[in-house]
This record gives C-alpha cells, structure tokens and sequence, in this order.
C-alpha cells in the first residue's frame, strides 16, 4: 500500500534538504477472507522528528506547514513528492520518519498501514559521503515536471530551453555543491 524512498538518507543538520516520494495504493482494503472494497476516506501522515520539516510538491499554500493529507482515491496508484528539510541547527544522529495511512472503507471497517524510514543527521562535512538513489531522484524529478507543465506550460518551456544554460557564478554555494545532473538531489 506504500512505496517510499529517500533521495538521500542523510541531511546536513543545518540546513538540510533532501525529497520524499511516496506511491499508495493499489486501493482495495480487502482481506483474505472478504471481498475487495475500495477506501472512501484517506488520510495519509508524516510524523517528523522535531526539528524536520515538511513541504509538499508541488507547493501549495494550503499545504504549507502541514503534516496530514486528506487522499482521494482512485483507480490507480498515486504519487506524491515531499520536501523533508532542516531551517536551524538539530542534533546529529539517526532519526525515524513515520509515513502513516489510515481510512475506511465502504462498509466502514478501518484499515491502517504505517511505514518508517531511517534517516541520517549529520555535520556539513560528512554530506559527501551520502548516497544519492538515482531511482528515487529520476521519480521525483518526474513528477516535478509533470507538476509545473500543468501549471504553467508555457513558462516551463522556457525554462527547460534554458535548462543546463546557468554559469556556476549565479548558483549558490549549496546549489553547485548539491547540484546532479538532469536535476536536483534534494
């Protein structure tokens, strides 16, 4: 019911930045023994240590700052595309990420599925020895694109003509240190 990945498993601790996708579903609830229904209410919840934050993509100003999602579902799976950063110095070590969807069925029976993600915090310094899943990076990538053409199909043109045009004096520091090709590692 949940497929996620990391773009990287470690975030600098100060100002860190690395992406959440996710895939859920397929969407029947049932189990063994009874016939399959699909949910009617999803709610889906990323419980983040203290000091992470969240942000979903694409942006949404109704979407800023929360932590739980209402979910529509559908006939397929859907995807979504999380930002997961760090603003002011937390401290070093492993933190646990909680991904959590629950809802009801038709029949109003519950069912819950939960999923924990490991992640690294750690010194600027040893950022370099993260791994970067190119998997999860081309995925994220993706749906950005498909994000910003429906949102403004002209403007993205435009930018994806410029697209690998920009001289390193005009990226910042963390942008030419963090920079992948075809995209961004997060």
């Amino acid at each position: 019911m949940i497929k996620s990945g990391l773009t990287k498993t470690m975030l600098e601790n100060e100002e860190g930045l690395t992406h959440l996708w996710l895939q859920l579903g397929p969407w029947t609830t049932a189990r063994k023994t009874e016939k399959p229904s699909l949910p009617c209410k999803m709610k889906l919840q990323l419980v983040v240590p203290p000091g992470l934050y969240v942000k979903r993509l694409p942006a949404s100003a109704s979407d800023e700052g929360k932590t739980m999602f209402d979910i529509v579902p559908g006939d397929t799976e859907c995807e979504m595309v999380f930002e997961l950063f760090t603003t002011s110095p937390v401290p070093c070590g492993s933190r646990t990420l909680i991904i959590s969807l629950s809802g009801t069925d038709e029949g109003g029976r519950p069912s819950r599925w939960e999923q924990e993600l490991t992640l690294a915090i750690a010194e600027e310094d040893e950022i370099d020895e993260a791994c970067v899943n190119a998997d999860i990076v081309e995925k994220v990538n993706r749906i950005q694109l498909v994000a910003d053409e429906e949102e403004q199909p002209f403007l993205n043109a435009y930018q994806q003509a410029l697209h690998g045009l920009a001289l390193p004096s005009t990226m910042s520091e963390l942008e030419r240190k963090y920079r992948i090709e075809g995209g961004y590692a997060g």
